[in-house]
């Protein structure tokens, strides 16, 4: 990879991603049913749907079903992972071709199924 893009296209690729990154924290920050759950430092964003209503069980729960929703709608393809215990969503920003309005149709199925499976509780 280094010989075929060089070093500074290769540095542009990953800065790319962070930003993205970024964007992402910023947006899961304004939104009243997310929360971030750790600090982006480069291109992973953790955080969870929250509905106070709702233990940490059943917010586990939700928020691993709502990643299964994402990932087979085939908008983009999330992760989880534990953060204190707590199961997250995992947004890994790896392709440099991935923009913001990716990252917002991400956020914004992951807010569409959560609500989705809030009604059904």
């Amino acid at each position: 990879t280094l010989s075929v893009y060089g070093t500074r296209r290769l540095g542009r690729m990953v800065e790319q991603c962070c930003a993205v990154a970024r964007h992402l924290a910023a947006r899961v920050a304004r939104e009243p049913l997310l929360e971030l759950m750790a600090p982006v430092t480069l291109d992973i964003v953790c955080f969870r749907v929250r509905f106070v209503e709702m233990d940490d069980e059943a917010l586990d729960s939700l928020n691993a079903e709502t990643v299964k929703d994402v990932q087979e709608s085939g908008v983009a393809a999330p992760s989880t992972t534990r953060i204190h215990g707590r199961l997250v969503i995992r947004a890994a920003i790896v392709n440099h071709r991935t923009t913001d309005s990716d990252a917002d149709r991400m956020l914004d199925a992951v807010l569409a199924s959560a609500a989705r499976r809030r009604g059904e509780l």
